[in-house]
């Protein structure tokens, strides 16, 4: 994480003057589906994700962009049937390039990054055998979309994330990455 932080202050002073960038902040709602075999039949394929978008334009369409999002989902073990509960918190940092065209009020755009994945797994009913669990991981992922501006300084963002991350809370590797599909409103000052 301090590399990351480092890495971001570096970038932020190496640029000129923050009057002429654009900033974005938004918020997304979408479907997040892990990827895992084993956590499809516990859980199911997926759910809805939700989250908060910010992101400042540094130099002819290329973007440092961030997000926050929160993932949840209930699920029942394969044996016994007990509840579970579980949630995920991807903290995402990427740089992106979005196709800037005059005139267009389509803007696309491609990127790529890392992710930073907080998870927990609640038991309703503890045991011996069964007990909760939480962890953190790290991924990568590409990403693909387009805004489409709706009026001056207010956009949708449309877009497909896939990221690859893995986690091991037991001798088992669970892969927690997988694909999402998303839409967002972004507001740019």
């Amino acid at each position: 994480m301090k590399k990351v932080t480092i890495f971001l202050v570096i970038l932020l002073l190496s640029i000129p003057s923050f009057s002429a960038q654009k900033f974005l902040l938004g918020i997304s709602a979408g479907y997040y589906n892990v990827s895992d075999s084993d956590f499809k039949e516990v859980y199911s394929s997926g759910s809805g994700i939700y989250g908060f978008l910010a992101g400042v334009n540094l130099w002819k369409g290329l973007q440092v962009f961030g997000s926050y999002k929160f993932f949840s989902v209930d699920g029942k073990t394969t044996y016994t049937k007990e509840d579970l509960k579980f949630s995920m918190n991807p903290l995402t940092l990427a740089l992106r390039y979005r196709y800037e065209k005059e005139g267009w009020k389509v803007k696309p755009y491609a990127g790529a990054g890392i992710d930073f994945y907080s998870y927990k797994e609640d038991v309703v009913n503890e045991s011996e055998f069964m007990k909760d669990t939480s962890d953190s991981t790290t991924g990568y992922h590409i990403q693909l979309g387009g805004s489409l501006e709706l009026i001056k300084n207010l956009c949708i963002d449309l877009n497909f994330k896939y990221t690859v991350a893995d986690a091991k809370p037991y001798e088992k590797t669970v892969k927690l990455g997988g694909s999402e599909f998303g839409i967002g409103l972004l507001y740019t000052f």
